[in-house]
């Protein structure tokens, strides 16, 4: 009896701290990448601030050069052009896209592929952006500075604290977009 309460307050523990992987949304169809339920997200649960110069009406994209290597670091494919871009709403929810081979076209940002919901919010000129790395196996935060024309991420945190921290170097330009459907957490109701 007492060998099964501690092994329930023991999983129970991890699995509030992050460290066993989350419940995934059943119900998405996309492919490649499994979604976090919302409740997994400790910015769902916090107050959201909005910054106006988040642009809902635009994509954030970032361009990145890749090379990439096996295990023994030979060179596999030589350097490739990536896409990744994240597309926000005025309520904390946004939408991170990531490795994309063609720059964001109106219908990629509208169809949220090739993704996931993430949340975010603002303290003055810094962005808060929390999302479910899938390499490492567990949540991160990105940290920017908002700019007129884009966000510059600077620094991540994993989550639960103290599992990774690091320095980021990476600049999401703000592009204008047609936006026409509108961000919602997969599975609820606009």
């Amino acid at each position: 009896m007492r060998k099964g309460f501690v092994c329930a307050v023991l999983v129970s523990t991890l699995s509030s701290c992050g460290l066993l992987p989350p419940k995934w949304v059943s119900d998405l169809k996309q492919e490649g990448v499994r979604q976090p339920v919302q409740e997994a997200y400790h910015l769902e649960d916090e107050s959201f601030n909005y910054n106006e110069l988040i642009d809902t009406n635009a994509v954030y994209t970032s361009t990145n050069d890749w090379v990439f290597t096996n295990q023994r670091g030979k060179v596999v494919q030589g350097e490739t052009i990536a896409y990744d871009f994240i597309r926000f709403s005025n309520h904390g929810l946004a939408f991170i896209s990531r490795f994309n081979y063609q720059k964001p076209s109106v219908k990629e940002v509208n169809s949220f592929n090739n993704g996931q919901f993430v949340y975010y919010t603002t303290e003055g000129d810094v962005l808060k952006l929390e999302f479910y790395n899938h390499d490492r196996g567990y949540f991160q935060y990105w940290y920017g500075r908002i700019k007129d024309d884009g966000i510059y991420f600077y620094k991540y945190k994993g989550r639960p604290w103290g599992t990774s921290t690091g320095k980021l170097n990476f600049i999401y330009h703000k592009e204008p977009i047609e936006v026409n459907q509108p961000l919602n957490f997969p599975g609820t109701r606009p």
